[in-house]
């Protein structure tokens, strides 16, 4: 509910970010989001999820691979 104090952004500005491995893109490990700012629709900055299905092929039902991939 309040603007973030000195403590704080020098904690957000001493962590090390994560790096995405996929596209080696650094994301911050700490983000400082207020109401606010939730309310005017600020997102954190994340790597995007990809989801594990999305590749995924069948399998039918005698374990054999089947070369057709899953709706999403």
């Amino acid at each position: 509910m309040e603007e973030p104090t000195s403590e704080m952004i020098k904690e957000v500005k001493a962590t090390d970010p994560y790096v995405f491995p996929v596209w080696k893109h650094e994301y911050p490990r700490i983000q400082i989001l207020t109401v606010e700012d939730l309310l005017k629709g600020k997102k954190p900055n994340m790597p995007p999820t990809i989801s594990p299905f999305h590749e995924a092929n069948q399998i039918d039902k005698q374990n054999r691979f089947v070369q057709r991939k899953l709706p999403i």
